[in-house]
């Protein structure tokens, strides 16, 4: 690769122009990548979530669950299948074998389910793919500034305008009231005027309707024609004409009461305390966090100067934290090469040796940005942790290289023959060096399965960043030598403390060489007390990330209503808003369960963990609500911060009996906190059983049963 070398030297107009299409195409890549903070990981796993409202878990289990679970088991690489039958929901976890082809057996579960026989009434099977990262991007809190109908707004213009956008899946809509019309008819004048309900209802069909009827010629036209009818405001309601049994004509306000009346939401939402309409906005599948982000708000300020009485507030951005974190990363990866430039300066003595050898690492950097760009990786703590790492490795063949060409020089050599020369004897030492450390990352790089997602990024920046680095020092470190003529300083700073250490250690080598035995006990007992310590460490698949939240999660029993559930959780909501460690509350309610996220204040200087257990603690003893506080962790497995144990069996009495004898043993081990099962007491429910002879008999069918 000596060639390299003289063609830079040759031309060096045009090895500085490459430098600089470097610097350009280089910041140019950085706008370009996806941020995110962490990488990933695709689970070779498939859920598939049907809903049927108003079944019963027996029900589900039967008619949903099995049907799932047979298709499912055809597919191919199947391992283990989870599912799990609740009120009016199915949800089925399909677990595939590593190095399945997940885009395929996607489609074709997709395929299966929509050949799949379900019971009238029931939504479509909707199927995913299982991914780490967390889909939630924003919480966005809406409310009025005049007297307006904010839920109502939000459910029919917020909500579809964000779902539009490319990267949003889903805006879910918590709390709120809105307003609708009550129609309360009198009994007694509907059993005098002989008026039915059904007649009330056709009245009522009859008043607002659109039909589209046969054209009219207009000239050279021709025109569509529609009949229609519509009614705008109460007044129009209540005039209404009904036409009773005997032929007389009367109006709705002659029968009934027509108001405006609020209605509850089937959730209750507060932040901070305060009743609010909160909208919960999540990403689909594989895109980034930071680009949905960007998409919601440029939304919002659209939407905010379409209607200035409306005001929509982002109480919570992940993006925001995913750039902080990505900052904080750069800012190490900027104060790595700013103390290596030091460190230079201080083994060289010369300043130009310094720049020049410190060059290398922002040039090698721009390089690897470059193709990190083409090769579609993104910004996250992985890519960027791999440009640390590679940054110490980035300088030592420029290092190699500058230093052979000082030797050089002192043979007497100009400038430009010392850089040939010098480069040229340590080409293959450099390049041999660089192919070691590449071999080490390139089969982590190529791995399959969780490994090879998580750390594909890491290693493949830093195979990138070690042969920009090479090429860097065989062209650009011999150019810039020959152009700044540094000099060698013999008494360097560091050059003089490295010749006292270099005497000291050969005087220990000299004392340690005579005792061979106790050199080989010492080494072999530094070995064995290696693996000791080693094996002590605590092991996890991957770190958590502390994000500085927690849940708590206050279950009532089955079947309790919304307001009695808020009712017994608020003094859940009263204690952490009271909390001077806690920065926001975010509380939400909906049937028995009510959801508390509490967002620690840093300022704090409290852990999740601390605050974690302080609660456990605190809320130990607490009786009539089921509860479980979990940390808000992120990791690139997603793994969470407990242990799951399975109980299976045939027969479902006997399994039940044995879930709550194992909580029971678990709950007594030490430094067990939280023991709960997804089995759970079911909703007090009542069934009427219909005699189909007798039903018959009397004129009833199924549809007239239902209304």
């Amino acid at each position: 690769m000596e060639f390299l070398t003289r063609v830079s030297l040759k031309r060096p107009v045009s090895t500085l122009l490459a430098l600089l299409a470097l610097v350009v195409f280089g910041v140019s890549s950085i706008l370009t990548f996806e941020l995110e903070l962490e990488a990933e990981v695709e689970m070779p796993m498939l859920a598939v979530n049907v809903e049927y409202r108003g079944a019963d878990p027996e029900t589900v289990d039967k008619l949903l669950a099995k049907p799932i679970e047979e298709y499912g088991m055809k597919l191919q690489g199947m391992s283990n299948v989870q599912t799990t039958s609740s009120e009016g929901r199915c949800f089925v976890i399909f677990t595939f074998q590593y190095g399945t082809d997940m885009d395929y057996v996607l489609n074709e579960c997709k395929a299966d389910m929509d050949e799949l026989s379900l019971p009238e009434g029931c939504e479509r099977p909707k199927v995913i793919k299982y991914k780490s990262t967390d889909a939630t991007v924003l919480r966005i809190q809406a409310d009025a500034a005049k007297d307006e109908d904010v839920l109502n707004y939000v459910n029919n213009t917020v909500k579809p305008r964000l779902e539009k956008q490319t990267s949003i899946a889903e805006a879910q809509v918590l709390g709120g009231e809105s307003e609708y019309i009550r129609i309360l008819l009198d009994e007694g004048l509907v059993e005098q005027y002989s008026v039915t309900l059904d007649t009330v209802q056709q009245a009522l069909s009859a008043s607002d309707y659109n039909i589209p009827a046969d054209k009219i010629r207009q000239g050279s036209m021709d025109v569509r024609l529609s009949v229609t009818s519509t009614v705008d405001s109460i007044g129009e309601l209540e005039f209404i004409p009904i036409k009773t049994a005997s032929g007389a004509v009367i109006t709705l306000r002659d029968i009934a009461d027509v108001s405006y009346e609020i209605m509850r939401s089937d959730s209750i939402s507060r932040y901070n305390g305060t009743e609010e309409v909160q909208i919960i906005v999540s990403k689909k599948q594989g895109e980034s966090t930071v680009t949905a982000s960007r998409q919601v708000l440029d939304e919002i300020k659209r939407l905010e100067a379409e209607n200035s009485d409306i005001r929509l507030v982002v109480t919570s951005n992940y993006a925001d934290e995913i750039i902080a974190s990505l900052k904080d990363v750069g800012m190490t990866l900027l104060i790595g090469i700013l103390l290596s430039m030091l460190t230079l300066f201080l083994f060289f003595g010369d300043i130009k040796a310094s720049l020049i050898v410190g060059s290398s690492m922002p040039i090698s950097l721009l390089a690897t940005l470059i193709l990190m760009s083409f090769a579609k990786l993104q910004l996250d703590i992985m890519t960027l942790g791999g440009l640390v790492i590679a940054i110490g490795m980035m300088v030592d063949s420029s290092i190699v290289v500058l230093e052979s060409c000082f030797r050089s020089q002192e043979k007497g050599l100009d400038f430009r023959e010392s850089a040939i020369r010098g480069t040229g004897e340590v080409t293959a030492s450099i390049v041999a060096s660089t192919i070691t450390t590449v071999v080490v990352y390139a089969p982590i790089a190529v791995v399959e399965g969780m490994m090879g997602q998580l750390f594909q990024g890491l290693c493949i920046t830093i195979i990138f960043a070690m042969l920009t680095s090479l090429i860097v020092s065989l062209t650009f470190i011999p150019l810039f030598f020959t152009f700044f003529k540094p000099t060698e300083k013999k008494n360097a700073p560091a050059v003089r403390i490295m010749e006292t250490v270099s005497k000291r250690y050969a005087k220990a080598v000299r004392a340690i060489i005579p005792r061979r035995v106790i050199v080989v006990l010492l080494v072999i007992g530094l070995v064995a007390a290696s693996v000791l310590m080693g094996l002590s460490l605590n092991r996890e698949l991957d770190e958590d990330v502390d994000r500085g939240e927690f849940s708590v999660e206050a279950r009532s029993r089955a079947g309790t209503t919304q307001d009695i559930t808020d009712k017994n959780a608020v003094k859940y909501e009263e204690a952490l808003l009271a909390d001077p460690d806690i920065k926001e509350v975010y509380y939400s309610v909906r049937d028995n369960v009510a959801t508390i996220t509490a967002e620690i204040d840093k300022a704090s200087g409290k852990t999740t963990n601390e605050k974690v257990d302080e609660y456990n603690r605190l809320w130990a003893k607490e009786s009539g609500m089921d509860m479980s506080i979990t940390a808000g962790y992120g990791g690139s497995t997603g793994a969470g911060n407990g242990t799951t144990i399975t109980l299976t069996g045939d027969d479902y009495g006997e399994l039940k009996k044995r879930v709550y004898e194992a909580m029971s043993e678990l709950a007594k081990i030490d430094g067990v906190y939280d023991v709960k099962s997804q089995l759970s007491e079911g909703a007090p429910e009542a069934k009427i059983d219909i005699d189909p002879k007798k039903a018959m008999d009397a004129g009833l069918y199924r549809r007239t049963l239902l209304q």
